[in-house]
């Protein structure tokens, strides 16, 4: 509200896909260890899932994904193209991969999101499943959900609460910026 009275500040594109970007990594890097306890002790597994600690990438690249994904959303044609162009090459710049790479790596991964999501087309509710799915969490369910191959609604429902806190908030932040190129 203040941004309004005084005017919003400026950032840059690639400013702002690299401040969204070193904050995301950063917090999903710290976040993990609370996701990966939260699964280890679910009770909505019948054996405690084995994921290494270290095996932090397709949860990071998840994160990474969705936001990217809902960029559109809340750009206008054109700068959502550049916005994510800019922040995929961050992206790729701190995992120390190449463009290409991490264009293809995040394009798989929300076709999968989607897949898994279907019929609903809301990216953010894919999250959670595409986590379960790359953990192989199906494997420690209750047999009724294991012999369904789909994770337990009250999992889902825990995971997308665990996780709001790393999807951003675009409402704030073009309250508070206003994005140049």
């Amino acid at each position: 509200m203040l941004s309004t009275l005084i005017g919003r500040k400026k950032i840059t594109e690639a400013a702002l896909a690299r401040a969204l970007t070193s904050g995301t990594m950063q917090a999903s890097e710290a976040s993990f260890k609370e996701i990966l306890s939260h699964i280890r002790t679910c009770p909505h597994f019948e054996k405690e899932p084995i994921i290494s600690d270290g095996h932090d990438s397709p949860f990071i690249l998840a994160i990474m994904t969705l936001n990217i994904s809902r960029v559109s959303s809340f750009l206008d044609s054109g700068p959502d193209k550049r916005m994510a162009q800019e922040l995929l090459h961050e992206f790729a710049t701190a995992t120390s991969s190449d463009f290409r790479t991490v264009s293809l790596m995040v394009k798989d991964c929300k076709d999968q999101m989607k897949r898994l999501n279907r019929p609903s087309k809301n990216v953010y509710y894919g999250l959670a499943k595409y986590i379960f799915h790359a953990y192989g969490l199906n494997k420690y369910q209750q047999d009724y959900f294991r012999n369904m191959s789909a994770p337990n609604p009250l999992f889902l429902k825990e995971m997308n609460s665990i996780l709001e806190p790393l999807v951003w908030d675009w409402e704030m932040i073009l309250n508070e910026f206003k994005i140049t190129t």
